[in-house]
């Protein structure tokens, strides 16, 4: 084998002049001979970066025809930067030290580096390994990539170096370039490149999620892209991505799974971590175009048994209970519209798709947080379309520990009453409990004529009749003090409005007519249904956790906690007394209710008055309180 002689100093000195053919001449040394390759050729290919200065982008369209016709002197810079790739992406060029050269002259001159690249991405010089003056890959499409997958080589080849370009200013610019960087236009507008041709991730989106792997790098990044246009269309990218994935062609199916994967985490981390980010994500349609995706995915892995096994749950599972906390944690405003696209998107059927296909192993492992993930969700049924709740004793089969057969009755049986809370709200106008308490004819009344207090939106009557009533017995004194909660709470995000109310209402209508009827016939008794996750202290077992009866025995006419309404406390009162005195007819039963917390709150009361419907029960009055 023959030994590697050192480039000669005169091509070196013609290098670092800007000379093209003596850095095309080193460059075919290299290739020939990888290990001719030394710290002084790396530190002359940075020096001829540094010399030139970088063109304004802003005016790259008269620069780049006065480069070409003129003094080319965008050109050397650009194969530098092809010649220095070729370099790092050699196994036998990186010798102890080059790596260090590469290192040190990086981190020293990371600015002027990141934006020759950046110049080259958007002018077509040829920059890449094996592009050539007169012979670059083209289009945006081809470049970007592998654009990408060059920085993040880069980012693996050391520590330190990785952690000093994702808090670069240059380095974040040079992402976004690439992030926003367009593919073509359609009659949508423009999309995003995005390269989903073969069973690995996009390097793009990879790129991307580097950046939100730790709090430093993220922190960074969201201060860098703090302006509300760049937020919004950094945003709108990562929608197209998703867009893309889901109805473009060329598409290998288990390289979209990956990069919809990364897609959701670092959707996941932004709407977590800023609460600009997560207006943002308000004005796109974020939430109906990731669940179409994830439809497409499961419906994948659910025809390829043997090759998505291993990965199918635990990585695609995790994913899914981010989407489903995403939607969850979301002002009170919005809740009611993202269940209805999840819904609409068969979210819990591919979620419930992708359980069925665990390992008995993996399944006893991951059930219970499975389950606590879902326990928001059956307290809350008017959020779930009626179309969610399937056939779910598929899954049973896959039960086997006594502690997940024991998760397993109580989650069925609260799966059980939320379906059945959610057929029964499909009859009735959203807002179904009239705030008169002297009205006997709840939710009789269409939408259209629900009266709502003007002056604090806190309660809501079924008609006008009944309003001046209530305004004369309860409300007129109420109405100040319910004002100044509602205006506190909105400011808060934290708006627990009365189609909630009524969900829960239906929900304890349910709950009374399949546990407590037979139990509770003493009037002296007020039961309360808790619908929250609790777990004992014994770190064992668990109780019948998920919407289990916990009756509370001699509570009479007093609160059963303390809540920051107390203006609602005479009414409260009002209605417990009557009930206990027997002023009600035959039948009624008062009981309550104590819901997980909805946004900030930390507890959620219910009271209702019900009244012998059919089979079941229905509500005629309720009141709901809160404590955060």
């Amino acid at each position: 084998m023959s030994r590697s002689k050192p480039i000669h100093p005169d091509l070196l000195s013609m290098a670092r002049r800007g000379d093209i053919a003596g850095i095309e001449t080193i460059k075919l040394i290299i290739l020939a001979t990888p290990r001719s390759v030394t710290a002084e050729v790396v530190d002359v290919l940075f020096e001829n970066m540094t010399m030139c200065p970088v063109p304004p982008l802003s005016d790259l369209k008269r620069e780049t025809l006065k480069m070409y016709k003129g003094t080319l002197t965008a050109i050397p810079p650009a194969l530098c930067i092809s010649l220095f790739w070729s370099i790092v992406t050699t196994k036998a060029c990186m010798k102890p030290g080059v790596k260090t050269a590469v290192v040190a002259n990086i981190l020293e001159h990371d600015g002027a580096f990141c934006r020759w690249i950046q110049f080259s991405m958007r002018s077509g010089l040829p920059s890449l390994p094996g592009e050539e003056l007169g012979n670059s890959f083209g289009t945006n499409q081809k470049r970007f990539p592998l654009q990408a997958q060059l920085l993040i080589k880069l980012l693996a080849l050391d520590e330190s170096l990785c952690e000093a370009l994702l808090s670069s200013d240059p380095f974040i610019d040079l992402f976004l370039e690439l992030w926003c960087g367009e593919a073509s236009l359609n009659e949508n507008g423009i999309m995003r490149v995005i390269d989903l041709s073969t069973e690995h991730e996009c390097p793009i989106i990879s790129l991307a999620h580097t950046f939100v792997q730790t709090d430093a790098s993220l922190e960074v990044f969201l201060s860098r892209c703090s302006g509300k246009t760049l937020r919004q269309e950094f945003l709108q990218c990562l929608l197209d991505r998703v867009i893309r994935g889901d109805t473009g062609s060329n598409i290998h199916t288990m390289g979209w799974a990956l990069s919809l994967l990364k897609l959701v985490e670092l959707a996941d981390r932004l709407w977590t971590s800023s609460s600009a980010y997560r207006q943002a994500f308000h004005k796109t349609l974020f939430l109906p175009h990731f669940c179409r995706a994830w439809r497409t995915v499961t419906s994948f892995f659910a025809q390829d048994l043997e090759g998505c096994a291993k990965i199918r749950f635990m990585l695609c599972l995790p994913t899914m209970i981010r989407m489903l906390s995403m939607a969850i944690a979301d002002p009170a405003r919005h809740l009611h519209k993202n269940w209805r696209i999840l819904g609409g998107g068969g979210f819990l059927e591919s979620f419930f798709q992708s359980i069925f296909t665990l390992e008995d192993r993996v399944w006893d492992a991951v059930w219970p947080g499975v389950i606590q993930n879902l326990a928001t969700l059956l307290a809350y049924p008017a959020l779930v379309h009626p179309t969610c709740f399937g056939d779910i004793t598929i899954i049973e089969v896959k039960i086997s520990s006594p502690m997940n057969v024991a998760y397993w009755n109580v989650f069925a049986r609260a799966w059980s009453r939320a379906k059945a809370a959610s057929e029964a709200l499909v009859e009735r106008p959203p807002e179904n409990v009239c705030d008169n308490p002297s009205c006997d004819g709840t939710a009789a009344t269409p939408k259209a004529q629900l009266k709502q207090c003007g002056g604090c939106s806190s309660v809501i009557y079924c008609s006008v009749r009944c309003q001046e009533v209530d305004w004369q017995n309860w409300h007129q004194k109420e109405c100040p003090h319910a004002a100044r909660v509602y205006i506190d709470r909105q400011h808060k995000g934290m708006i627990y409005d009365s189609r909630t109310r009524g969900s829960h209402a239906a929900l304890l209508e349910v709950a009374y007519a399949e546990e407590a009827r037979h139990q509770y016939a003493d009037h002296s008794v007020l039961p309360l249904f808790s619908f929250g996750w609790l777990t004992d202290d014994s770190g064992g077992a668990h109780d019948h956790l998920l919407s289990s009866v916990e009756t509370y025995w001699g509570r009479h006419g007093t609160s059963p906690a303390s809540f920051p309404q107390e203006y609602l406390r005479p009414r409260y009162e009002s209605l417990v007394a009557e009930y206990v005195a027997g002023n009600y007819p035959s039948g009624w039963r008062l009981v309550e209710g104590n819901f997980p917390p909805y946004g900030d709150e930390k507890a959620i009361y219910v009271t209702a008055l019900l009244k012998p419907a059919g089979s079941g029960y229905r509500t005629i009055c309720c009141i709901a309180r809160f404590k955060y």
